[in-house]
Order: C-alpha cells, then structure tokens, then sequence
C-alpha cells in the first residue's frame, strides 16, 4: 500500500490531480474485477484478476420504489463513502408497491409485461451505482420468511 504524505504548502491543483488519479485508480480496481466468480476452493467471491472480493452489503431493499433519482444518488454516494461494495436490492416490494411517481413494476400482475415507466427509473439507478463500482444484488420481489411475501394465497394467483 502507498502513503502520501501531504504539506501544508503543497499546491491545491496538484492536490487535486492527486485525488483525482487516486480515485481512478481504485475505481478503475474494482471494475477491473467485474463480474465476480467464486474462488477455486469455493469459500469467497474474486475477481476476473483472481483477486478477493471484499462484498460488504448494505440492504437498501426498496431503493427503486421509495427513492427519487436524486435521492437514491446521495444513498449510494453515501454507501460507497462509508466502504460498502454492494447494495442488496428488490425490483419491488411486492407487485402491488408503486414508486415515486406512481409507477407499479408489472402491468396487471403479469411477469411477461413490465412496466417500461418503472424499470426506466431502476436503470438510471443501476447507472448510478455502476459509476460507483457497487454491486447491486437484486431479488424480484420479497417473498419472505414465514409465507407472508409475495405468492403465498395473494388475490392475483391462479387456483384450481
């Protein structure tokens, strides 16, 4: 690992450069190990190089439903500030859950019909996080522990 050791009389544009190149270099680092596999003795996740992925998670489940654009850009900044390298994620609560603008994921709770208006806002999020470099796990829809999630004897299920 490198030390930098900064003076008080040393230039603010050099300063900067030096920022700058140190960010691009670790952001450049973690793409280069996109996508992760699962190591040789099947025990941790590394990257395309080889090396150990440190996946330290953060749960913002409802981030594409209960977050504005803006909103979900400051959480995910905030996230990576604090060393976070993935954020687990639901496209939805459940398929009746809107988001911000009103938007449900499905139309008429049909897998095989999503909602452009939705999942364009979940792109711009994944964009976003991508920027970063974090890993976004994403789950469908909660289905939960003790079968109250999604699926279990909910209206909109087919029955004999």
């Amino acid at each position: 690992m490198s030390r930098i050791t900064i003076s008080a009389g040393m230039n603010p544009l050099n300063l900067c450069i030096i920022c700058y190149l140190l960010l691009q270099t670790s952001v450049a680092q973690t793409v280069a190990m996109l996508p992760l596999k699962i190591s040789e003795n099947g025990r941790y996740f590394v990257g395309q190089n080889g090396q150990p992925f440190f996946y330290q998670a953060d749960t913002g489940w409802q981030i594409f439903n209960r977050l504005t654009l803006a909103e979900a850009r400051e959480y995910l900044v905030a996230r990576k500030q604090h060393g976070f390298t993935a954020i687990q994620v639901m496209f939805s609560f459940n398929p009746d859950s809107v988001d911000r603008a009103g938007q449900k994921p499905l139309i008429d709770y049909d897998f095989s019909k999503p909602n452009d208006a939705y999942f364009t806002h979940a792109e711009r999020v994944l964009t976003i996080a991508d920027s970063l470099s974090l890993v976004m796990n994403i789950a469908p829809f909660r289905i939960g522990c003790c079968r109250e999630g999604f699926g279990v004897q909910a209206k909109h299920e087919l029955v004999d």
